[in-house]
């Protein structure tokens, strides 16, 4: 069986970037090498397409809680529901997280 290539570039830019990203709210998470999934009724993701000389997505996937959590500490308040304000506030938080991929792979 051939091993899984890693592009550490991109891994790189991967954690770095998501942590950058997150650090623009006021979040800055414990990295983890193993996660564990709660069963969420609703989970949320955020897709960032990049076109250009290379082309790309990048997905944040979260629940519905952490979802909240991350807008709350965006807008500055208690959110307790998922609302069109959560939605917002997520969208912009992949923006903030996928902009800082842009920044850290433009000179690759």
């Amino acid at each position: 069986m051939k091993a899984l290539g890693i592009n550490e570039t991109l891994l790189e830019t991967v954690l770095k970037g998501t942590l950058e990203g997150l650090s623009m709210t006021g979040i800055a998470p414990d990295p983890v090498g193993v996660a564990r999934h709660l069963s969420q009724a609703r989970g949320i993701t955020v897709i960032v397409s990049f076109y250009g000389e290379r082309n790309g997505n990048m997905a944040l996937s979260m629940s519905s809680r952490t979802a909240n959590f991350f807008a709350s500490k965006l807008l500055m308040e208690e959110i307790t529901e998922i609302s069109e304000d959560t939605l917002d506030a997520i969208g912009e938080l992949g923006n903030m997280v996928a902009g800082r991929y842009k920044d850290m792979l433009s000179n690759t």
